[in-house]
Order: C-alpha cells, then structure tokens, then sequence
C-alpha cells in the first residue's frame, strides 16, 4: 500500500518499507506480528536504523526490530541476508537487458513468495528472488516462472577486490554530448567503477598534448566505456586504440544501421542501445 498506513496483525509478514528518504518501521503504527522480515535497500536500512554501515544497520535491526531476517539489496552486487543461520551474501546475475522499473518489487514479492508460501529458508528465498529479478528485467516479462529458466542470465557477478578503471570515450563539443558524458561519469562512478573522464582530467587543449595524455590513460585503464554519437572520429580511434591493447570495450550507440557497427561488433566490442543495460553491463564485467 503505497498511500496508505494500515495497521497489520499476522502470523509473519515481510514487510518492505518503500521509501528511501523517509522509511517507517514496520511496527511503528502498531502493527505486529510473530516473524518478521525486513526487505529493503541499503538506503532505507540506513534510514531505518539510523547507521552508516549497512551491516551494522542490518544488525542492529534485527535487535531493536525483533526482525527474525532482514536482507539488504543492493543492486548489482546482489544481496545480503542476516538471519538466525548466520550473514550470507548472494550475487546479482549479469544480463544484457536490463530493465529496472519494478525489479525491487519483484526481489519482494519473490522473496515472499518463497518464504511465507513455499517456506523456504530466506537464504534461499533470495537467492531465487536474485533469479527472478534477472528473468524479469530482460523483459521485462510477468508472470515470474516458478522454475526460473537456467539460460536466463549469464552467470553470477563477482564483487571485485579493487574497483575497475574505466576510461569513458565521448565528443563533447554540445550539450548534448556533454549531458551525456556527465550522466555516463555518474552512474558508472555510482556503480563502484573508477572512472577517468578525458573531459574532466584532461580537456581541451593542443592536439599534440592532448592526444598523448589520453593514449595514457587508454593503456593505464581496465577497459573503456564508449559514447559513440554521430561516429565522432576521436572515440572511433579510442576504440580501435583499446581493441589494439585487448582492453574490453562497452559501446552506447542509438544508431542501429548495422553496417556502421560491423567494426565494432566484430572486434569483440558489446554494444547496446540502451544506456541502463550498457551501464549495468560494464559495471557487472
């Protein structure tokens, strides 16, 4: 109930609070229940229980809240799971659509699923609600099969030891190429990546200057994540570059004239068309 504050009496309940900026503890209004569960993401478990550390927070409320489990999702680096059997972290599963309006609800509800109905025990419970948001969000595609198809993601993804470093290739001579690079440096940064923005490290300056530093940067990256608008000759080249130094390559490109991303695609390059899927991708490597 997104506008509403029923009072709730039950047997167990999972309860997931919906709201990142001012989360409501489950039994603040007065409700109750025998068995608990908290499924929520790490801002709302920072809100809840007032700690900057999300695994303290978890802790802390399975003490203050009588939670019986509480599981943090946390995107990309999948979840974590506090319960009387101890702390148990699962992956997220790497896609190449991903779509994501709704897949917290989906974790929920699968996660209910699981272990109010099918009385699974909440590791399981998320591990398969992990699945289920990996089938929904290629789709996205509702009813959630009970069995999850096995081809529906490719793989588990593993938190690296130490964040990547991402070279980000774009024009940026408008604004609306700017926007671009600006949005691009944000959400890969948000995703755990460290990124070298030519832009914001370099500018603009003399070629011979300029050129030099960013063949720098390309050879000191993990990989590259490339803005590819109107085929701007500079990232062309930063690609090529990157392609010569076996450094995987992530390309966001709305053109989808196949003939113009033969190079591209056949030099081992992943390209979307989408700029979620392409952001979650390089994230996920």
């Amino acid at each position: 109930m997104m506008q509403g504050n029923a009072i709730v009496s039950a047997e167990s309940v999972v309860y997931d609070p919906q709201s990142p900026l001012r989360p409501q503890h489950f039994r603040q209004n007065g409700s109750d229940c025998r068995r608990l569960a908290i499924v929520a993401n790490e801002a709302e478990i920072r809100g809840l229980s007032g700690c900057d550390d999300v695994k303290l927070g978890a802790e802390t409320l399975c003490g203050d809240q009588a939670a019986d489990v509480v599981v943090v999702k946390r995107g990309i680096r999948g979840c974590i799971v506090f319960s009387a059997s101890g702390i148990h972290e699962f992956p997220a599963y790497r896609i190449r659509s991903s779509f994501l309006i709704g897949s917290g609800d989906i974790f929920s509800a699968e996660f209910a699923y699981r272990w109010l109905i099918e009385d699974e025990s909440a590791d399981r419970a998320a591990e398969l609600a992990s699945l289920a948001v990996a089938y929904y969000s290629q789709g996205p595609a509702l009813p959630v099969p009970k069995l999850i198809p096995e081809g529906c993601h490719s793989g588990a993804i593993a938190t690296p030891e130490k964040p990547r470093s991402i070279y980000l290739a774009g024009p940026f001579f408008n604004l609306q190429q700017l926007w671009m690079v600006e949005e691009a440096l944000a959400h890969l940064t948000d995703q755990g990546l460290e990124v070298f923005s030519p832009f914001h490290r370099i500018g603009i300056g003399e070629p011979n200057v300029v050129a030099k530093q960013d063949v720098e940067a390309i050879r000191a990256a993990d990989g590259m994540f490339a803005l590819l608008d109107g085929y701007d000759a500079g990232t062309l080249f930063e690609i090529g570059l990157a392609r010569s130094l076996d450094k995987p390559v992530t390309v966001f490109v709305t053109s989808r004239e196949r003939q113009n991303l033969t190079m591209l695609t056949g030099t081992g390059c992943e390209v979307f068309h989408d700029f979620v899927s392409a952001v979650l991708w390089e994230a996920s490597r």
